[in-house]
C-alpha cells in the first residue's frame, strides 16, 4: 500500500512539473509572437513557434533591450512562409519581455 501511495505521489509531482513547463512555454510563445511587427507575422501561418531555453544570445542577434536576466533566456523560432529564413525571437522569461531577434536559415 505504501508503494502505491509513493508511486502516485511521484507521478502527480511529475505531471505537475510538465504542466507548469507547458504553461510557461505557451506564455513565452505568446510574448514572442505579439512582439513582432505585422510585417513579420503576415508570413507566419503557424503561431506555435519552437521554444527553447538557451544559455546566451548568439553574436549575430539584434539586441533590443540590454537589461535582461541572463539566467532566464528563451528563444522562440517561427517558420516564415514567404522567406527562407526563420525568425528567432529572444525572450527574458523572468521579466516577460522581448530582448532580441535574429533571422536564420
Amino acid at each position: 500500500m505504501k508503494k502505491i501511495i509513493l508511486i502516485f505521489m511521484l507521478v502527480s509531482s511529475l505531471l505537475s512539473v510538465v504542466s507548469c513547463s507547458k504553461n510557461e512555454d505557451k506564455l513565452i510563445r505568446k510574448i514572442a509572437y505579439e512582439s513582432m511587427t505585422s510585417h513579420l507575422t503576415e508570413g507566419i501561418s503557424n503561431k506555435n513557434g519552437v521554444v527553447k531555453k538557451i544559455e546566451s544570445l548568439p553574436d549575430n542577434a539584434t539586441i533590443t533591450d540590454e537589461k535582461y536576466d541572463k539566467n532566464s533566456i528563451y528563444s522562440v523560432t517561427f517558420k516564415n512562409d514567404y522567406i527562407e529564413d526563420d525568425i528567432v525571437i529572444f525572450i527574458d522569461a523572468k521579466n516577460k519581455k522581448k530582448i532580441g531577434v535574429v533571422m536564420i536559415k
